[in-house]
This record gives structure tokens, sequence and C-alpha cells, in this order.
């Protein structure tokens, strides 16, 4: 869910769409429109399959779909509402041009950058704008608890130096990772069991 303008834009999971409401009525509950996803489940471009994460580039008035059993990322320009595939194949995958199971994602609308949490795959992946080819900034394929892993992530931010910010699910940590660094640094959890708690 997220705002932008005079609309809050909301993922409406078990009806597979994304609805629009506005903001500016007095209505108690306005009617929501909707403006992807109007066809069930499925993977035409006209469909989603639970979209868990959204985020917003509001210098472009876009915002990236996170669509999460699609394995890929889709486009929404509020200025039309038209949707684009802009990362993934639609199948599961490993290389730098597929994701599995993709969930947080993350704008950088200075250097024009895409982060986006590949679940599945134990990593964060870096799209610039117009490349379908992913950087891994934080992770890898393989899952662990040492600092140079993740195990099943699920959220990402960024600041404005670039540094990354991860919800290590898996490893019931948060942790950090420098631009250009090779692993990260805890910076909420701690052991617990021969694994990471946040209380």
């Amino acid at each position: 869910m997220l705002a932008w303008k005079d609309q809050l834009y909301v993922s409406d999971l078990d009806n597979y769409r994304i609805l629009a409401f506005p903001l500016s009525i007095t209505e108690n509950s306005p009617d929501g429109i909707t403006i992807v996803g109007r066809y069930g489940a499925g993977s035409s471009l006209n469909q989603i399959n639970d979209v868990y994460y959204m985020t917003l580039d509001g210098t472009r008035e876009l915002i990236y779909l996170s669509d999460f059993q699609n394995y890929r990322i889709l486009k929404l320009n509020l200025t039309d509402n038209t949707l684009e595939l802009v990362v993934g194949t639609g199948i599961t995958g490993s290389d730098n041009v597929s994701l599995n199971l993709p969930l947080g994602i993350t704008v950088d609308e200075i250097t024009g950058s895409l982060y986006v949490v590949d679940s599945r795959n134990h990593r964060v992946q870096k799209f610039d704008f117009n490349s379908i080819e992913g950087i891994t900034v934080a992770g890898d394929i393989t899952y662990g608890q040492n600092l140079s892993e993740l195990y099943l992530p699920s959220g990402v931010a960024i600041d404005l130096f670039g540094n990354v910010y991860i919800a290590d699910s898996g490893n019931h940590r948060i942790v950090q990772w420098l631009v250009g660094a090779q692993q990260g640094r805890i910076i909420a959890g701690k052991i617990h069991k021969n694994n990471f708690k946040i209380n």
C-alpha cells in the first residue's frame, strides 16, 4: 500500500488486483477503482499473482510492483495506468536476468536504480533503469548465517549514500551492506539458539 498525490494504491492480494482509492473526498468508505488485474491470477501482462510489495518513483510517476508468483517486476505508469514488464522472465531462475519469488523493492531515484529482494535466491539485485540485467549487491544464491550470506530476505531499503539495508528474515536480523562491500554488518538482531533473533 502507498499514497501518491490524491490516491491510495492498495494490493488486494486474494483478488489479484491493484486498487486506487481517492483521498480527497469525505466519504468513510469510497469505492476503489481497479487499475491492474481484472481477470484473476495469471501471468499475462494484464494479470498479477500475489503483489506483496510496491514502491514509488515519484520523479517519474511510476509504481513498481513485485509480482511474487510470476517471478517478475512490473512498472505501472500513473499518468495513463499502463503496465510494463521491467525485470524477470516469468519463470524462476538464478541468472542475472531472472528472479525467484521477488519480495521487497525500492527505488533510488537519484541514480536511476531499482533494488529487488530475490528471496529464494537469497540475494538483493540492483537493476539500472532500462536494463534487464541485475547486479548482486548483497548475498548469493547459497544461503547461510555468515555475514556474506542471507537466508530468505524479505525487505530492502537504501540510504542517501547508496548503502543497502536488508530484512534478512530467515536469520532474524537486519543487515547493512555498504556500497561495494563483500559482506554485511548486523544492525539489529542477536544470536539465539544458533540463529539471530530480533526482540
